[in-house]
């Protein structure tokens, strides 16, 4: 199976002059496009100030399970360097063994190195290099909305 659009919904985050916010969620359909036009609108038939707005798109496939020894706790925790010369974290639950060096001993808590990823085809090394890159590229952000310098390890907690 697929993911599928299950259900999508329009933010939208008001403030009052008592500078009380306010957030009301709408669903809408899977056709409409949520644009500025749409938050002029809430604007001007609300006394509240509309601030922003954002979508919300919720995508499921029931059709994938879990691991048979999915151990739930498990976290995989990538480090990077950020511009200020600190270091910041993101974290994947429940990280799959091929992404560690070994699937036992001190190996099994530290992360393969990002260039032996690459040649790792249709392994989730491969994938985790992906992310790896997504967040170096800045299409995904870490620490407060950054784009990290560097990445500098993963290990296991």
């Amino acid at each position: 199976m697929a993911y599928t659009v299950e259900k999508r919904e329009m933010l939208l985050q008001f403030r009052d002059i008592r500078n009380v916010v306010r957030n009301r969620t709408v669903e809408i359909s899977g056709t409409n496009g949520i644009m500025d036009d749409d938050a002029a609108d809430w604007n001007a038939v609300s006394k509240s100030a509309l601030l922003g707005y954002w979508e919300k798109i919720q995508q499921l496939d029931m059709g994938k399970t879990a691991d048979a020894d999915s151990e739930v706790g498990d976290t995989c925790r990538l480090y990077f360097l950020m511009t200020d010369n600190t270091q910041a974290h993101f974290d994947i639950p429940d990280p799959k063994d091929e992404l560690f060096i070994a699937t036992s001993g001190a190996g099994a808590n530290i992360v393969k190195e990002y260039d032996d990823m690459a040649s790792l085809l249709g392994n989730p090394a491969e994938n985790l290099k992906e992310i790896i890159d997504r967040i170096m590229g800045g299409d995904i952000l870490i620490s407060d909305g950054e784009t990290p310098h560097s990445y500098l390890r993963g290990v296991r907690l």
